[in-house]
C-alpha cells in the first residue's frame, strides 16, 4: 500500500496549520527594521487583517551627492510634481540615458 505524503503548511506568524490552497507566501521588502527582503507564509484570512494601501510606489532617490534610499509616495502626489505624460516620455533604466554619448565626456 502507497502512502502519499502531504506537505504541511504552517504560518510563520501564528504558527497554525494552513489548508492546502489557503497559503500566501509574503514578501517584505524595504522594511527600515530589516537590512534585506524577507518572506513569511501566512494564510489568506491572515492576510486579509493587514491594511493594505493601494496607488502607493516605491520612488529611488538618487542624489547627485549621498547615498540613493527608497521612499514611498502615492501616485497622486507625484503626479503633482512629474505629470504622468512626463513619466511616460522618460528614458528608461537600460542603457543611455537620452541626448548622450560616451565621446561627450570632454574627451
Amino acid at each position: 500500500m502507497a502512502k502519499e505524503i502531504v506537505p504541511i503548511t504552517r504560518s510563520d506568524a501564528s504558527g497554525e496549520v494552513i489548508p492546502t490552497g489557503e497559503s500566501i507566501n509574503l514578501v517584505v521588502r524595504n522594511h527600515s527594521k530589516l537590512d534585506e527582503a524577507k518572506q513569511i507564509d501566512l494564510s489568506k484570512a491572515e492576510l486579509q487583517t493587514i491594511k493594505l494601501v493601494t496607488g502607493v510606489i516605491p520612488v529611488d532617490v538618487r542624489p547627485e551627492v549621498g547615498e540613493d534610499y527608497t521612499v514611498f509616495v502615492t501616485e497622486t502626489e507625484l503626479a503633482k510634481v512629474v505629470p504622468l505624460d512626463v513619466l511616460q516620455k522618460a528614458d528608461g533604466l537600460r542603457g543611455r540615458r537620452s541626448g548622450t554619448s560616451p565621446r561627450s565626456n570632454g574627451a
